[in-house]
Order: C-alpha cells, then structure tokens, then sequence
C-alpha cells in the first residue's frame, strides 16, 4: 500500500510539474501576444498622428495660400483705386484749367 501510495504521489508531482511547465508556456505566449498587440496599437496611433499632423499642415497651407490671394487682391484693388483716383485728378485738374 505504501509503494502505491508513493508511485501515486509520484505522479501527482509529475502531472503537477506537467501543469505548471505548460501554464508557464501559455503564460509566457500570452505576454507574447499581447506585446504584440500594444506594438501595432503603438503603430496604428503614431501613423493616426502622423495623418492628423499631415492634415493640419495641408491646411495651414491653404489658409496661408487663401490669406496670400486675399491680400494680392486687395492690393490689386487699392492700386487700381490710387489709379482711378489720380485719373480723377487729372481729369478736376483739366476742366479747372479749361474754366
């Protein structure tokens, strides 16, 4: 019975041995895996970063290309209105001469 009894606790030590190696295993694939995954999340959120801040730049560029339209209108504009009032001028000047 004590023969028995020891063959079964050897055993029992070596299915438990069998246990813990194969959690360890498990254990060890899942920290794996989930280094994995916190790298391609790490990936996804610097490539949404780099989207956001290539987009920001994009329009930043068109606001400084729709603010550097405006001011070259306006410029256009006033340069054509010191033209239009000198023209004016000159135009006063003439009928004061002929009065």
């Amino acid at each position: 019975l004590e023969k028995v009894q020891d063959s079964l606790k050897a055993d029992i030590e070596k299915v438990e041995s069998n246990l813990k190696f194969e959690i360890e295993k498990v254990d060890a694939g899942l920290k794996a895996e989930i280094k994995e995954l916190d790298n391609k999340i790490d990936t996804k959120f610097t490539e949404l970063d780099n989207k956001i801040d290539t987009k920001f730049t994009e329009l930043d560029n068109k606001i400084d290309n729709i603010e550097n339209n405006l001011n070259n209108k306006i410029e256009n504009v006033r340069t054509e209105l010191k033209s239009d009032i000198a023209s004016v001028s000159n135009e006063v000047a003439l009928v004061r001469k002929d009065m």
